[in-house]
Parts: structure tokens; sequence; C-alpha cells
């Protein structure tokens, strides 16, 4: 499962990523809630509330990006452009 979640990082492949993640081999139900989407809904107000003050560098793990929940589609939704 590592192998194929870094090569699906390398490779930029989110979709795969996310997939990986959710399967019985990676995080599952209740575990991915509490250590990535719950997470993530509660940084993006602190986010923004820095973006805001100044320019700012994000560092976040490759499993905090993908998915509706992800920080990628929660910062687009907010209506920020995520290239």
């Amino acid at each position: 499962l590592f192998e194929r979640l870094v090569a699906a990082y390398k490779a930029q492949d989110l979709a795969t990523l996310e997939r990986l993640m959710s399967s019985g081999e990676g995080l599952a139900g209740g575990e991915r809630g509490a250590l990535l989407d719950d997470r993530n809904v509660r940084w993006i107000p602190r986010m923004e509330e820095r973006m805001k003050r100044e320019s700012v560098f994000f560092a976040v793990g490759a499993g905090h990006l993908p998915g509706q929940n992800g920080v990628i589609a929660l910062l687009r939704k907010a209506g920020y452009r995520v290239v």
C-alpha cells in the first residue's frame, strides 16, 4: 500500500491517492474523518484569516489534498483559485 501511495503522490494522481486511502487497506470511515476531513474543515477558516493578513506558504500532508473535504476542494468552495 505504501508503495502505491507514494507512486500516486509522485504522479500527482489525487484520485488514486484518495481511492487508496479510502480502501479497506487505507483509512476507514471514522479514522479518515478524524485524521483528515474534520481537520481540513477546521483549517480553512484559519488559513483564510492568515491569508488576509500576509502572504503564506502552507505545507500539508498529501492525505489532506484529495476529496470533497480535501484542502484543495474546500479552498475552491470558499472562492479561492487553487492551481
